[in-house]
């Protein structure tokens, strides 16, 4: 019984050490900045759009997780609770618009 209780004892604790880990390597990890970093591509808006209609794979491993500096028509800003979403449309699609969605910083929506 004694045995048991040690058991238990020693897989709550290093339960406990692995939930502390957690935290602090996955849920707590930094976040980068992306008002410092500097654009890693600088495309127009259709041509990035083209990219991703031709090759999703191929446009997806290269812009990807990347700062993107496009230029383009804006067709319409949305917000969704502290974002603005820049959406540039270029064709009618089943569910309505098709293009890009970006989202911008809000402090640079003036």
């Amino acid at each position: 019984m004694r045995t048991w209780i040690t058991i238990l004892i020693v897989l709550f604790i290093l339960g406990l050490i692995a939930a502390v880990m957690v935290y602090h390597f996955v849920i707590n990890k930094p976040h980068p900045d992306y008002e410092k970093m500097d654009a890693a591509y600088t495309i127009t808006a259709v041509d990035l759009y083209k990219a991703y209609t031709s090759n999703k794979t191929a446009a997806g491993s290269k812009y990807n997780g990347k700062v993107i500096a496009f230029t383009g028509k804006l067709s319409k800003v949305e917000t969704a609770d502290s974002f603005i979403i820049c959406v540039f449309a270029f064709s009618k699609g089943m569910f309505g618009d098709e293009g890009l969605r970006c989202t911008m910083l809000p402090k640079f929506a003036e």
